[in-house]
């Protein structure tokens, strides 16, 4: 299928251009023809959603957040270790307290970010001798990439000290692997620099060009019921390469869509297995049509 410029979306999340390596016309059916399927009530709340409740766990201790508790502005040491987990323990009864009066199954996903926490702390000790929380949840919203074509998107967390920004994804389940992500076919951790880089005038951007700072990235495990730590850290010298060539390749992607190249299914067996348009492009059928 090719898509028309007028369905071809203008403004695309890294979720969007993941789809995009994935399956072309995965990206076409849902992104181009909006048949995404639409988000349902769920009588149990999924991982995608404690992931989120995780994360706003996260922004409230880092940083401000209405309604919550938090922040913690204090260094993290010894002394004050158990304050830091009885505060997180508090941000984390709030931020799931509805999902706990809506269905009773939900408080297990709550004792489960509990049993965490600890280990979140302790991580957070070790991580702050490094550097240090300059930003959470950064929302861009409409960076300008190419001609026709902004992306968005939110950053979990940038950490800074005198040499270096450090971009930080959380994650509640699978990491891809370092060689996804250096072959190009991982891309959330080079997008992320991408919208940083592309909103220039974003005081960390502009941070990062005044002060010459040099910019890793990382995903960071707190999902893991035995130790948080981080996974997949990318130097400055791996990652703007790595930055350039994903931009690139989009820009030379989103090139092609509008001047009518095709967009086909792949075929991909790890792609296919969860696809929610396999209906639409009839894998289980290609066999017989051959």
């Amino acid at each position: 299928a090719a898509s028309p410029a007028t369905l071809t979306p203008k403004i695309l999340s890294a979720s969007a251009y993941q789809q995009l390596i994935n399956c072309p016309y995965q990206f076409f059916a849902a992104r181009c023809l909006k048949l995404a399927p639409p988000d349902i009530v769920k009588e149990a709340l999924e991982k995608s959603d404690y992931g989120e409740r995780v994360h706003k766990c996260l922004e409230a201790f880092h940083g401000e957040v209405p309604e919550l508790p938090g922040p913690f502005t204090d260094k993290i040491t010894s002394q004050n270790r158990q304050q830091a987990i009885e505060l997180l323990n508090q941000i984390a009864q709030q931020v799931f307290s509805r999902d706990i009066e809506d269905n009773f199954m939900h408080r297990g996903w709550l004792k489960r970010w509990q049993a965490i926490i600890p280990l979140y702390i302790d991580w957070q000790m070790e991580q702050q001798n490094i550097r240090i929380p300059q930003a959470t949840e950064i929302n861009i919203s409409n960076a300008k990439l190419g001609h026709e074509l902004n992306i968005r998107g939110r950053i979990d967390r940038i950490d800074e000290n005198q040499e270096q920004l450090s971009v930080i994804d959380y994650k509640t389940g699978f990491i891809p692997p370092l060689e996804e992500v250096m072959s190009g076919e991982a891309i959330q951790i080079p997008f992320y620099l991408m919208l940083l880089m592309a909103q220039t005038e974003h005081k960390l951007a502009t941070t990062m060009t005044e002060k010459n700072l040099a910019c890793n990235a990382q995903y960071v495990d707190v999902g893991s019921a035995t130790k948080v730590s981080s996974k997949v850290e990318l130097s400055d010298d791996e990652l703007r390469p790595l930055m350039t060539h994903n931009q690139q390749r989009l820009i030379e992607i989103m090139h092609q869509i509008h001047k009518g190249e095709s967009l086909p299914a792949w075929g991909d067996t790890k792609t296919c297995e969860y696809c929610p348009m396999d209906g639409l492009c009839r894998k289980q059928t290609w066999a017989f049509e051959q």
